[in-house]
């Protein structure tokens, strides 16, 4: 890691003085820590930690990090099923760090201007001349966004006029700029860079008018003239020559155009000025203009040029990572309102897994929240079209590398989405002719309740209407058991329609070991909202699997969720009257009436 340059520790320093609660995860971000290599990361979390404590440390890492795992760290990974049904109240979004962030716009009694405040940072909101320049983009509010646009409002409210949103493609840079600019009511001037942009391009730009090419001012120039806020897109795919001229304009306040005119900074305009010098051909630059650039991270699979070792020192760094589960589904749920929940969080498990190969070196592609997007605006727009169908239009590229396929494929089927290798081929459907069942009638009942009301139970048996036989029951034996909840590995449960398309809907391990083995298994099939065996109303469940063992006297009693491709352990009782070991494995399939 190179150390640091002067100015980056002042600009450190400055956000120290104004907001101390974030010095740990502002180092961090100015180191861009997250894209260092494992081993050396490490170390630097390590120096952090001896210097703010060990808890501060952590907080701000897994705060960087939006709870996604890192290599090297004992960092719980949080899971899309974790947040599926959580909401948030409109206005207040609560972060990883357990502080509420909030956006609201004050208005000042002494002037009548409105302030936009965004988790205690505030700046004033703007009136623009051209409102046409001002960006309005569609943009769902969710915690992460809300907390990367409160930390950009901290940067601007302390007078940093140049900010860098860096990050993998996909996470919503151009989102967050756009949406920053929106709520302060800020003109924007836009520019985009590629491997063929010449310093001529970046300062003139071609206009057709009737019939001839006129050439005309750059978006860059008229942002320095007018003093709006120049947003400039992959600034690493740009030559170094032309981060050159822009790092020059940016730091020494100084810029020659095509044309013979000079872009200069007001106090070099004053210089100029006092000495007697012509000023025809000097643009001053205006007080207000600002520039927010947006570039991928360095190195591979985007391959530009290292934007923030040639000029980083000039901006204040902001690294833009996926969100974390809980703001992931959030997003998910606005984007597709008809999606049913258990899908999204599917789809979010997954592709959280894919990153977590990509940092691991296992991927190479960086899965980005803009397919996972892609593909829940596909199944709101298309619902009668399968998971796997839309699925398929993002991941099909990725067909013709077979280690890709195999590990996205194997992520998938983990999260019980049946993709067969992102190959168009119709997938094996295994199911029995359907049979029409008559309903069901009681023909007789038989208990050993005393019908005396006493509660008790006598050791002969009755038919229900009649009197007592006399006749006994023989190797007859009651269990009174005590209820208890136990953990089962959820890495068991396994989606039976994967690969082949049946009856069966899940599969998982009971924990049994040793010589023992299920005596009897009871499949019940219960409505949507059902009774639980305590009399506790049980939302979404779709039935019960009892499991009887004999060493010791068990029942293990397991609840299938609504969605029966993911079992969670707080899913899963295990009525018994002693510990014990035994072994066996069950599958359930879904029935369409009550047993």
């Amino acid at each position: 890691i190179e150390a640091l340059s002067t100015r980056q520790l002042l600009r450190l320093c400055r956000r120290a003085l104004a907001y101390p609660d974030g010095a740990p995860a502002d180092c961090r971000r100015t180191a861009l820590a997250d894209f260092l290599p494992s081993s050396v990361r490490c170390v630097f979390d390590d120096s952090l930690a001896t210097v703010f404590g060990d808890s501060i440390a952590q907080e701000a890492m897994e705060v960087e990090t939006s709870g996604i795992a890192t290599q090297g760290h004992e960092q719980r990974r949080e899971t899309a099923d974790d947040h599926v049904g959580a909401g948030s109240q409109e206005g207040s979004y609560i972060g990883k760090d357990e502080t509420h962030v909030q956006v609201s716009v004050v208005r000042e009694e002494k002037t009548g201007r409105d302030w936009l405040d965004i988790g205690g940072a505030r700046l004033q909101i703007g009136e623009p001349l051209q409102p046409e320049l001002v960006p309005d983009t569609l943009f769902f509010s969710m915690d992460h966004h809300v907390r990367q646009l409160r930390e950009m409002m901290r940067d601007l409210s302390i007078g940093e006029r140049h900010l860098l949103l860096i990050g993998n493609q996909g996470t919503g840079k151009n989102k967050l700029a756009d949406r920053l600019l929106h709520l302060l009511r800020w003109e924007r001037e836009y520019i985009q860079l590629h491997r063929d942009t010449t310093v001529q391009a970046l300062t003139m730009a071609p206009s057709l008018r009737g019939g001839a090419v006129h050439w005309e001012d750059s978006p860059l120039v008229r942002a320095v003239e007018h003093g709006r806020v120049l947003m400039i897109d992959e600034a690493d795919k740009a030559p170094l020559e032309v981060v050159c001229v822009l790092k020059g304009l940016l730091e020494d306040g100084e810029m020659q155009l095509a044309d013979g005119r000079t872009l200069l900074s007001p106090s070099l305009a004053a210089e100029r000025r006092s000495s007697g010098t012509d000023m025809s051909s000097v643009v001053e630059i205006h007080p207000q203009f600002r520039t927010m650039v947006l570039a991928n991270r360095p190195g591979y699979p985007f391959l530009g040029n290292d934007f923030f070792a040639e000029c980083g020192d000039l901006f204040a760094v902001h690294v833009v990572h996926n969100p974390d589960p809980s703001s992931e589904v959030q997003l998910l749920r606005q984007y597709g309102p008809n999606v049913p929940e258990a899908t999204i969080g599917r789809l979010s498990e997954a592709f959280q897994q894919l990153r977590l190969l990509v940092e691991e070196g296992e991927l190479s592609y960086p899965y980005s929240t803009r397919e996972l997007v892609a593909v829940v605006r596909h199944l709101e727009m298309y619902p009668d079209d399968s998971v796997v169908d839309a699925v398929r239009g993002v991941f099909a590229f990725d067909q013709h590398d077979a280690d890709a396929v195999e590990a996205v494929t194997a992520v998938f089927h983990r999260c019980g989405v049946p993709v067969n290798g992102f190959a168009s081929e119709t997938p094996m459907v295994d199911v029995a002719a359907p049979v029409t069942i008559s309903g069901s009638e009681m023909e007789e009942r038989w208990t050993t309740e005393d019908p005396r009301g006493s509660g008790g139970f006598r050791n002969t048996l009755r038919l229900v209407g009649s009197g007592w036989l006399d006749s006994k029951a023989r190797n007859v034996r009651y269990l009174w058991c005590d209820t208890k909840t136990v953990d089962v590995d959820t890495d068991s449960v396994t989606s039976g329609r994967v690969k082949v398309f049946s009856e069966e809907l899940v599969s998982w391990q009971c924990p049994l070991d040793g010589g023992d083995s299920a005596r009897a298994v009871a499949v019940v099939a219960t409505k949507r909202r059902s009774s639980s065996i305590d009399g506790e109303g049980v939302q979404g469940e779709m039935g019960r699997v009892h499991v009887l063992s004999s060493n010791p006297h068990a029942l293990h009693t397991y609840v299938v969720p609504g969605d029966s491709a993911n079992i969670s352990d707080r899913n899963v009782a295990r009525n018994q009257s002693e510990q014990g070991s035994y072994g066996d494995a069950i599958s359930s399939g879904h029935l369409t009436a009550h047993i």
